[in-house]
């Protein structure tokens, strides 16, 4: 067996101080995360410690705080976020055909699996989503099951009606 210390996702500002961003006790191995312009940190620990948005407090400032955002399914992932700090992402249960893509929006207050946004009998599942533009357009992947039931997997780009 090997060992793995817990990680720790700090603000460095110089060769020896840093600023934690996230309190120990959510320490953990971090399955992804993101850097928007302005500094806000986008990250998702390991099942079950929560994603959360690290939110400078001046843009590209040294301190701010750390927000956990609540209401996300089980074992999600953040994938991307822009600069209204809508971020997408995907759920892994129990393997690749068991996911599916989600948007967050209102910094963390809207949650929404985007297989809700296309039409029900569309054959279409959006199973992962990994990039969100300012725009809110969103790039994914996914699978398409004809009449006869054959799987094929594809590319989505979602284009919002609105945004």
């Amino acid at each position: 067996n090997t060992y793995s210390p817990p990680s720790q996702l700090v603000l460095w500002h110089d060769t020896k101080n840093y600023t934690e961003l996230v309190p120990p006790r959510l320490r953990g191995l971090y399955d992804s995360k993101t850097l928007g312009e302005d500094g806000t940190v986008l990250a998702t620990f390991g099942y079950p410690n929560p994603t959360f948005l690290w939110i400078p407090a001046q843009a590209n400032g040294a301190t701010g705080t750390a927000y956990p955002i609540a209401g996300l399914p089980d074992q999600f992932v953040s994938a991307d976020m822009n600069r209204r700090r809508d971020f997408v992402g995907s759920t892994r249960y129990g393997g690749d055909d068991n996911s599916r893509a989600y948007r967050v929006s209102n910094e963390g207050q809207v949650v929404e699996d985007l297989n809700t946004l296309i039409p029900a009998n569309s054959g279409w599942v959006l199973q992962d989503a990994y990039g969100i533009n300012d725009a809110g357009y969103i790039t994914g992947t996914g699978y398409f099951t004809d009449a006869a039931g054959v799987e094929e997997h594809g590319l989505f780009l979602l284009v919002p009606t609105a945004y």
